[in-house]
This record gives C-alpha cells, sequence and structure tokens, in this order.
C-alpha cells in the first residue's frame, strides 16, 4: 500500500526511519498533579521531560491526536481537573492539537516571575548565618548546586562565578580557602 516509500523505511505521519526500527523507547514522564506533595518534579522539569519524548519518540505516534492523549494521560489531580473544560467538544476555546496544549499548559502553570524569583533566591543565597557560633544555613554540597543552578538560570557570567560563590561562603570556610580564592589561575571548578 505504501508504494511510494523506500524500501527498507519505515514512515510514520512524523518521522523516517531507516530499516524499519523505531526509536528507542525515552521513559514516560511522571504524572503531574499541581500538587506539591504528590508530583515528584515541578511542571517546568514535568514539561522538559514531556518535550523531550515527544521529539525524541515522535515515530512512535500515530499521529498529532495521539501525541495530545498521551500529555493528557500524564496528568492526574487538579492539572486534569483544570484542563478538561477546553478538551470538551462543545467548548469554543477547545483544545484540538499536541501544540495548543502545550501552550495552553504554559499559560496555565509557568511561573511569569521565574526570572525575578531567580535573581532573588540568588542574591539571597549564602552559607552565611548572622551567628558565627551557629551552623551555616546549607551544606556544602546543597549551597554549591544550588549555587550552579540559579548562577546559570539567571545568566550570570562564569567570568564572575568564583567572586560572588566566595562572598557567600562562611567566614571560617573563606579563610580556609581564601589563598585559592586569590589565585588568578584557579578557576571555579577547582576552587570549589
Amino acid at each position: 500500500t505504501d508504494s511510494h516509500r523506500t524500501p527498507g523505511t519505515h514512515t510514520t505521519a512524523r518521522t523516517t526511519t531507516s530499516n524499519g526500527k523505531r526509536s528507542a523507547k525515552v521513559d514516560s514522564p511522571p504524572m503531574w498533579t499541581n500538587n506539591k506533595d504528590k508530583d515528584t518534579c515541578s511542571f517546568k522539569a514535568w514539561l522538559h521531560q514531556i518535550k523531550n519524548k515527544l521529539e525524541v519518540n515522535a515515530d512512535h505516534f500515530d499521529n498529532d491526536a495521539a501525541m495530545q492523549k498521551y500529555v493528557e494521560g500524564r496528568m492526574g489531580g487538579d492539572a486534569l481537573d483544570n484542563l478538561l473544560p477546553y478538551l470538551r467538544k462543545d467548548n469554543v476555546n477547545r483544545i484540538t492539537t499536541k501544540d495548543e496544549l502545550i501552550e495552553h499548559l504554559e499559560e496555565t502553570y509557568s511561573n511569569p516571575n521565574e526570572m525575578e524569583d531567580a535573581h532573588d533566591e540568588f542574591e539571597n543565597l549564602t552559607m552565611r548565618t548572622n551567628n558565627p557560633a551557629k551552623k551555616p544555613t546549607k551544606d556544602f554540597h546543597t549551597f554549591k548546586t544550588d549555587f550552579i543552578r540559579l548562577a546559570a538560570e539567571i545568566g550570570k557570567p562564569r567570568s564572575e562565578w568564583k567572586a560572588c560563590f566566595y562572598r557567600r561562603l562562611t567566614p571560617r570556610l573563606a579563610d580556609a580557602v581564601g589563598s585559592q580564592f586569590l589565585d588568578p589561575k584557579t578557576g571555579f571548578n577547582e576552587f570549589v
């Protein structure tokens, strides 16, 4: 029935793969419910995983409708309840494509203040405490991970990371690594 295909290829509505083989299956993202107590990742991370799945495994879906139904199937709880009115056939704002669904979810659940929040969190990130006798507010590994994530999120030039990081250390730790901080040959990775 598909005489227009090149022998040895398999074509779906989305991709062509050689030798009729499908792409390696990417694991499905967790269910997302818009409930902080139940969700295992943020909306942003979940949507990223959804988009990856749809892109890499496009050849596993027959058409756009199948992709839309897949995304709907990875939702539950309040998130699905909030979506259902937009799926009704009589809704004038009915969602009918995968792209419309993704756009709707982004409009509904993305944080419009994400960049400002990241800047605030970065500015307030520190291991220091007001009382030197108290333990640091974060352990070093958590602090370092948060610093790197937030610096990337706000687009802080990597050339500034070492100085910003150093200023946020506890006085005792800053004293211990002071010579490495002052050494211009020591980059951020070596410093931390």
